[in-house]
Parts: structure tokens; sequence; C-alpha cells
């Protein structure tokens, strides 16, 4: 094969090989280009993902109430009882109303309080422009709207083994009933919208013994009373609530409560002087009472295992 030749194909196989090296440059540049897009796209997609918000599972739905515990007056969305209707009575009730938020007519601090009682004054309504018929005047001076009540109360109570279930029928009585479980002792729950408040074995304690009252004064210018009672040893709380007369009317009250081992509960005149308006002052007895209380996202409830006891002031 002559020179000339030789240099031709030489020429040629390196024509090929440039040619050959640029197609697989392309190919490897192409390859690079898809990955950087697929990237790319992928890029907002994770992003979108790190920033959408986790579900949030913190938020409870069953609050265990304590024993012993009260709700303030302007706290309280419910109320829980099972009681006793009287001295030596023996049939058991229980009810339970629980509202959608807590009543705004309700102070949230006492004007006056001492160790065993707090007096508590509603508002004047002078302080409020009129307020529409499905609100009431706030202690700020705002019109706000009336409580409603959950129309779905639960209310479970358990004996051992055995279970009643008390339902509410819608209206704004809640859920309400004759015990038929045996005994005084029982566990409870308390459903609405979703939330569940438990209370672990508690007993409804018997009336206090021997139990009399002294009123101080006139029942129309009241300077005390004193309701005395045999020392219990079973524990337990003697509690009273003394609205303001009903021809007056409103959130305006004094409560009182003293461990039912002491024997005596003693309110102040300051104390019962502004709810003796009007026909006078209205005492209507004492209660012994296992009192608990749960806070939930929408207020608090108080459940109390009680029995109730007329008690005359002598006027």
């Amino acid at each position: 094969m002559n020179r000339t030749c030789l240099c031709w194909m030489a020429l040629c196989l390196t024509a090929t090989l440039l040619a050959c090296s640029e197609d697989a440059a392309d190919a490897v540049d192409a390859v690079v280009d898809a990955d950087a897009a697929a990237d790319a796209d992928a890029a907002p997609a994770e992003d979108a993902a790190q920033d959408a918000p986790a579900p949030d599972t913190t938020q409870p739905a069953v609050f265990a109430a304590v024993p012993g515990a009260r709700c303030t007056p302007g706290s309280r969305i419910g109320l829980v009882s099972v009681y006793a209707q009287g001295d030596g009575a023996a049939a058991l009730d229980a009810s339970a109303v629980i509202n959608d938020r807590v009543d705004a007519r309700m102070p949230q601090s006492p004007k006056l309080s001492d160790a065993s009682c707090e007096f508590f004054e509603q508002a004047t309504g002078s302080l409020c422009p009129p307020c529409p018929s499905a609100a009431v005047c706030a202690p700020d001076g705002t019109c706000q709207p009336l409580p409603v009540p959950a129309p779905d109360v639960t209310l479970v109570l358990q004996a051992g083994a055995a279970s009643q279930t008390l339902a509410s029928n819608g209206s704004s009585s809640g859920a309400y009933g004759t015990v038929t479980l045996p005994g005084r002792t029982f566990s409870l729950q308390v459903k609405w919208a979703g939330r569940t408040v438990t209370l672990v074995d508690t007993t409804v304690p018997q009336a206090v013994a021997d139990a009399a009252g002294k009123l101080l004064g006139t029942y129309d210018k009241p300077t005390g009373a004193d309701v005395t009672w045999t020392p219990a040893a079973q524990g337990g709380t003697v509690f009273t609530h003394i609205p303001i007369n009903h021809h007056a009317g409103g959130a305006t009250f004094t409560e009182c409560a003293v461990p039912a081992s002491a024997g005596l509960l003693h309110v102040d005149g300051p104390m019962l002087t502004p709810l003796a308006v009007s026909t006078g002052l209205e005492f209507q007895g004492i209660e012994h009472v296992r009192f608990a209380a749960a806070q939930t996202p929408d207020g608090c409830v108080e459940v109390r295992f009680q029995t109730s006891q007329f008690v005359s002031l002598g006027y």
C-alpha cells in the first residue's frame, strides 16, 4: 500500500474518533441536564413537605378530675352532681350540665374573703349598654353571649362491674336521673362534644349529725350566722351557697366551705348584709360534699358528691 493511501486512512480514523467523542459528550451533557431538571422539580415539593405544619396531636380529649379541687365561679362551665336530698335520704340522683362557655356575669374574684367564706358581687347593669336578649352584661362592661348548654351530654356511673348511663335529651337540663346502682361509691365519666371528664371512685357522704343554725342580728339586717354539727370523722367538706334575695337576682352570692371535721361554720355580717335585700336573707341550708374538678380548654368542670341538709337559722 502506497504512502498516500496510508495517510488517507489515518485521516479518516481520526475524524471518526472525534465524531464519536463529541456524541458521547453530548449524551453525558443530556443526562446531567435531565438530572438537574429532576432535582429542580423535586426541590419545591421537598420544601413544601418541610414547610407543611404537623397535625396537632397535643390537644387532650380526656381530663381527670382532681379530688378535693374546685372551680372558681368565673371559670366554671359545668357542674356534675351525685347527691342525696335531705337528711337520711336513701335514694341518690345524678345530673350533669355542661355549657359551651363560662357565664360572663360571674365575677372573676371575690369582693370579700376570709378563711371560710367568699363574697362575690355581680357588676351593676349601668356599666353596660343595653344588651341583646341572648347576651348578658359582663363585669368588664361589655355584652357577652349567654352560655349555651351542650345538647349531647352523657353521664356514666360505674360501681364495680355494673354501670348506668344517663343521657341528655337535648334540653338545657343536661343528663339527669335517679341512680339505680347499689351503694354510694361510684367512679364516673361525663362526655360531651368530643371531650370526657373522669373521676375515680368517690363516696357520697352521709348527712352531718346534729346540724343547727343561729342568725346573729335579724333576717333583714344580719350581722353574722353560725352553723354547728357533730364533727364528721368520714371527711368531706361542709359547704353553703347563699344567694342574694330572689327579688334582686343575679350573680351576687356568698360561698363558705370548711372541713366537716371542724363542727362549726361562721359567716361574717359583711358577707350577708348585701344579700339581705327586699324580703331579707335567704339561707338555704348546708351540704356535706366531696369536691373534684377538671380543667378543660373550654373551662372548668366541677364534680360534687353531696348530701343536702336544710338548716334553719332560727328567724
